[in-house]
C-alpha cells in the first residue's frame, strides 16, 4: 500500500508534487542556459536582452568646472569651448551641447555605461575633447569620480 511518498535511498520522503516541482525547475534552467541571446539598440547603446544576466546600464555624472587660458600670467576665462565626447574608436564622436558662460563655467550630465555580466559590473567611463579656436585640443576622461576642476588650455593665438 502506497502512503503517497516516492522512496528515495538516503533522503526524505518526497512527494510527487516536489519531485515534479524540481524536475520542472532543472529543466527550466537548462532551457535558460540553452536561450539564443537576443540584441537591441537603444540611443546607440547595445543592451543584450538574452542570455545569463547579461546586459548594460546607464548611470549619470554630473560633468562641471571651468575653462580658462593664461594671457601673460592672469588667468582668462574661456566661453567659446566646443565639447566632443569619444566612445568607441569604430563609432563617429558627438559633439556635446554643453554652454560655457562668460566666466567659463560649464554644467552637464553625462550618461556612462555599465556593462553586466552575471555578478560581474564594468563601469566605464568616456573620453571628452575640448576645443576653442586658437588654442590647442585638451583630451579628458570622465568617470564616476569626476570633480569640478579648472581646465586650462593653452593658447598661441588668442
Amino acid at each position: 500500500m502506497s502512503d503517497g511518498f516516492i522512496r528515495t535511498a538516503g533522503r526524505r520522503p518526497r512527494t510527487p508534487f516536489a519531485t515534479a516541482m524540481t524536475v520542472s525547475c532543472l529543466l527550466l534552467a537548462c532551457a535558460a542556459k540553452e536561450a539564443p541571446q537576443g540584441v537591441e539598440r537603444l540611443d546607440g547603446v547595445t543592451v543584450v536582452t538574452g542570455g545569463p544576466g547579461t546586459g548594460t546600464d546607464m548611470r549619470s555624472v554630473m560633468f562641471k568646472g571651468w575653462v580658462s587660458y593664461r594671457d601673460n600670467g592672469r588667468v582668462v576665462p574661456l566661453s567659446n569651448v566646443t565639447f566632443t565626447r569619444y566612445e568607441k574608436l569604430d563609432e563617429a564622436p558627438t559633439i556635446l551641447a554643453i554652454l560655457v558662460d562668460n566666466d567659463g563655467r560649464f554644467e552637464a550630465e553625462l550618461f556612462l555605461v555599465t556593462t553586466v555580466t552575471g555578478h560581474r559590473k564594468v563601469k566605464r567611463g568616456t573620453t571628452v575633447v575640448l576645443d576653442s579656436p586658437g588654442c590647442s585640443s585638451m583630451e579628458l576622461q570622465v568617470n564616476d569620480d569626476w570633480r569640478p576642476r579648472t581646465l586650462e588650455l593653452a593658447c598661441e593665438f588668442r
